[in-house]
């Protein structure tokens, strides 16, 4: 499918980046965790490919589809465990995904931001640990705000604060919560097809472009006749 028309010589002055399956590969960490979580409980240790199919919906939704698969209870318990046992061992085995340095430093022109659904906290300990917490103006959790994607409010807090409109904003994501998000907050949308969700998943949410590495966002950003999908 060729690139949309109205999609062409848009003039982008604001990224913004999921982090789990965007940025980072922290699902081994996260997986750990909830199964730490689970045998802390009592409870039986469910299949890593299970639990990455719950990642994306902030902490206590992870947990609560974990405790329910293991056949678990007592989600206020458990989240206490998570949290405590994740702080400390978030990046064990946490990594940047391939080229994301090499597309830092080839938009530095523009500004950035990350919105996660995990907690800030979390959020700005990896971006930190991982040493690229410099490239974004802003990094937000999903306890930032009074709600957290797919509900745009920190897609909205970002654009305010950093003083940029929707249509010159690309939200980059791996997930449809994220395309939603972009999208209720008017500004462009880009799927990333190598994260913890599958390509379908991001057509169907209506991603204006996907692409299958982070250094293709040059495509996008320069105004490139990329097919869209």
């Amino acid at each position: 499918m060729p690139i949309k028309e109205n999609l062409i010589n848009k003039n982008f002055e604001l990224i913004i980046f999921d982090l789990d399956g965007t940025l980072i590969d922290s699902k081994v960490d996260i997986a750990n965790s909830v199964n730490f979580t689970l045998r802390e409980l009592n409870l039986k240790e469910i299949p890593y490919e299970l639990i990455y199919t719950y990642v994306g919906n902030g902490v206590e939704p992870l947990i609560r589809k974990a405790l329910e698969a293991a056949g678990g209870n007592g989600i206020e318990n458990a989240l206490t465990i998570f949290r405590s046992y994740y702080w400390d061992h978030l990046l064990d085995n946490t990594k940047l995904y391939p080229n994301v340095l090499n597309i830092m430093e080839r938009l530095a022109e523009i500004k950035k931001a990350v919105v996660s659904n995990k907690s800030e906290g979390f959020v700005k300990k990896i971006l930190t640990g991982l040493d690229i917490d410099g490239y974004f103006e802003i990094a937000l959790g999903g306890d930032s705000l009074q709600n957290k994607k797919p509900h745009p409010d920190t897609i909205n807090f970002v654009m305010e604060k950093l003083d940029v409109n929707s249509s010159g904003t690309l939200v980059v994501g791996d997930s449809a919560v994220d395309i939603e998000c972009g999208k209720r907050a008017g500004t462009y949308t880009c799927g990333i097809s190598y994260g913890y969700r599958d390509r379908n998943e991001l057509v169907a949410a209506g991603a204006d472009w996907i692409i299958d590495d982070l250094m293709e966002l040059t495509n996008i950003i320069e105004c490139s006749k990329k097919p869209l999908y």
